[in-house]
């Protein structure tokens, strides 16, 4: 008797591998996330919403349309509670943080409470956010 196997391939469905990525762009300063909002949909790949930072306004923007990576635009007094909430809350969205300059404890504090990537727009163009937020979506820390 032979026994055959089957050589199917099974298609991928993680966010990666979806049409399209949905980012939620979270920020205290409605100018900057709104600026930020408009260049990411300008790419293909990306359906963006926003809401402002602060625990009713995630919540509402999450539930009403899941996100695979939340932006976190960083402030000097950033709190890092938030972002653990956003962690236990969320755990399949991936979070970057969006910085403009950065220290050893805000890496580490950061990567503690679960961020998945730290961007630091002062050093890097525009394009590595967005393969930074691919590369998050798939899992990876970047």
């Amino acid at each position: 008797m032979k026994i055959t196997r089957s050589k199917k391939k099974i298609k991928e469905t993680s966010p990666a591998s979806a049409e399209s990525l949905r980012v939620l762009v979270a920020g205290s300063g409605p100018i900057q996330s709104q600026l930020l909002a408009r260049a990411l949909r300008a790419r293909r790949n990306f359906q963006v919403t926003t809401a402002s930072l602060d625990v009713s306004s995630l919540r509402q923007s999450l539930q009403s349309n899941a996100a695979h990576v939340i932006l976190v635009a960083g402030d000097p007094h950033l709190n890092f509670s938030m972002l653990r909430w956003i962690r236990v809350s969320y755990p399949s969205a991936a979070t970057v943080l969006l910085v403009e300059n950065y220290d050893r404890e805000l890496v580490v504090n950061a990567f503690r409470v679960g961020v998945k990537g730290i961007f630091l727009f002062s050093h890097y163009p525009f394009r590595m956010l967005c393969k930074c937020i691919s590369c998050v979506a798939t899992g990876h820390v970047c």
